[in-house]
């Protein structure tokens, strides 16, 4: 009987660890998966805030030009 409970012990003892491992493996990729996640969200708002910045230089350009194209004003000329 000894060696019976020594052997169902082990048996245990080796579906423990390779639960374990397993359940160890899924967090890691869990955890890889999660931080491309990141990554990936930290690089697609930076591209945001850029498109939108040069988004607004083009309307500033595009305001001024405008107003410029608008202007009634006679240029100075040079008086000699």
């Amino acid at each position: 009987m000894r060696h019976q409970e020594k052997a169902s012990l082990e048996q245990e003892a080796k579906a423990g660890l390779l639960v374990g491992s397993l359940v160890s493996g899924l967090l890691h990729h869990l955890h890889v998966v999660v931080m491309m996640m990141a990554v990936v969200m930290v690089v697609a708002m930076m591209v945001a805030v850029m498109l939108c910045h040069h988004g607004r230089i083009r309307a500033r350009r595009t305001d001024h030009r405008r107003r410029e194209s608008e202007c009634n004003c006679k240029p100075k000329s040079r008086e000699d």
